[in-house]
């Protein structure tokens, strides 16, 4: 795994009132996490 940052628990926790938003940004970071390993198979 090249370069994939993963959120630290802090801002997880401060954004955690927001499950809307926790739910964005996890579906965000599986899309950059699919977009790596599709670039790195190519």
């Amino acid at each position: 795994m090249k370069g994939i940052r993963l959120p630290s628990p802090d801002q997880t926790e401060a954004s955690g009132d927001d499950p809307q938003q926790v739910e964005v940004a996890i579906t965000i970071m599986l899309i950059a996490v699919c977009a790596v390993i599709a670039s790195a198979m190519v």
